[in-house]
């Protein structure tokens, strides 16, 4: 069999580091290549780290997994991958994972998270994958359209990831492929900004060297509000197998963690911290700001509802998207604390020198010699110790020195 691939990833235009990965297996010596691609999440940096640790791990275990059961291998390698982001991060890190290989004329996929895995053919584009996300649920049981998902602000709210606990469990997909298929496997960095009739029509009508490009410059163009990452794979060319190939058989009819498909194709002429082990997964909501891992509680039955989705939602990137990087404008704890010790010696000196306001506050009532006695009331106690100044000196160099002398007042009689 004979591929061809073009691939990139691509910071965008809002983030300050790329939390996407991909990496492209050597061809074994049977011809299994392997394709994949994470999208990271977690935090400044853990997200990058999980991405990348998930896309070596995959890379480094498939070889020494696969045999003839390609699902299995496959799964292999991502729960890997899974326990060795776990071990990094302990709940705290966690990234998406599609991953990509083409055997015996018959393409595997596996999917965590909500990258996606795409088939063109015969100028139509299909979805492969499902989404591992809150508003894909929604679609499946039909209390939400595709539209309605879409522009959904809890979008972003994903049911697995990749090193998130313990375990982890992985859907595998089965396509025959023809000469000519195309796959494209993105984060939602593109296929989340960009409808997939532009894509599909992008991938009809540019050399294949061009298409990768300009998928990244067209996410870019509408904002590049996420990290961006496609790999496009082609089937030039399909291995000459025996009518009856006993292997092919099994790869044909292997059992497959596969679930219902409710996605329908798109033509050309359409435009579109970790809970305890053995817990019932937790809901996470993906990373688009580089924020930490948030756990969304689910019910006893292990569902998340749409009003828990809702409140503990983060708004998702949509045009104009200016409020997304307005971030971070709370004080924290801390914040707060640092404010009123400062606020505290403020108020301090001001008294200490009897400086406005503390001057109106606390009134100065000593007088020096000569001086006219002007009453002042005090609104103090008449027990309250007050200041006196002693003389300034003078010489060369002049200074002024102050005194502090408890002193109690005598209550005046009254008439």
């Amino acid at each position: 069999m004979k591929l061809r691939h073009s691939a990139q990833t691509d910071i965008g235009r809002s983030r300050e580091v790329n939390q996407d990965a991909y990496g492209v297996g050597d061809p074994l010596p049977n011809g299994i290549q392997l394709f994949v691609v994470c999208d990271g999440m977690g935090g400044h940096l853990a997200g990058e780290v999980a991405s990348q640790t998930a896309v070596q791990t995959m890379l480094a275990t498939f070889p020494n997994v696969v045999q003839t059961d390609i699902p299995k291998a496959l799964t292999t390698s991502i729960v890997s991958a899974n326990q060795a982001v776990f071990d990094r991060g302990r709940g705290n890190m966690g990234t998406t994972s599609v991953a990509l290989l083409v055997f015996k004329n018959v393409a595997f996929l596996a999917n965590v998270g909500d990258s996606r895995a795409y088939l063109i053919r015969n100028n139509s584009m299909r979805q492969i994958t499902v989404d591992h996300s809150f508003v894909e649920e929604q679609v499946r049981a039909g209390l939400m359209t595709r539209e309605q998902a879409s522009q959904s602000k809890i979008k972003n709210i994903i049911t697995r990831a990749v090193g998130h606990q313990r375990e982890v469990q992985v859907d595998v997909f089965r396509e025959p492929v023809q000469v000519g298929d195309r796959f494209l496997i993105s984060s939602d960095g593109l296929h989340g900004f960009v409808d997939e009739a532009t894509i599909l029509r992008t991938i009809n009508t540019l050399p294949f060297d061009q298409i990768v490009p300009k998928l990244i410059d067209l996410a870019n163009g509408v904002g590049g509000y996420d990290n961006i990452t496609a790999l496009l794979v082609e089937v030039d060319e399909l291995d000459e197998l025996e009518a009856n190939d006993p292997l092919l058989e099994t790869l044909l009819n292997q059992p497959l963690n596969t679930p219902a498909r409710s996605a329908d194709p798109i033509t050309e002429e359409f435009e579109l911290p970790a809970g305890p082990t053995g817990t019932k997964p937790m809901a996470v909501v993906g990373m688009h700001d580089d924020e930490t891992l948030q756990h969304v509680p689910l019910t006893a039955s292990g569902r998340l509802t749409p009003a828990m989705a809702e409140a503990h939602a983060r708004p998702v990137a949509s045009a104009p998207r200016a409020a997304a990087k307005a971030e971070g404008g709370g004080l924290s704890g801390w914040g707060i604390l640092g404010s009123l010790v400062v606020l505290a010696a403020l108020l301090g000196i001001l008294y200490f020198f009897k400086l406005p306001p503390m001057s109106l506050l606390f009134p100065d009532t000593t007088t020096t010699p000569g001086q006219n006695v002007v009453a002042v009331p005090s609104l103090m106690p008449t027990t309250q110790p007050t200041t006196t100044l002693a003389p300034m000196t003078t010489g060369p160099l002049a200074t002024a020195t102050t005194g502090i002398t408890p002193t109690l007042q005598q209550p005046t009689p009254t008439p």
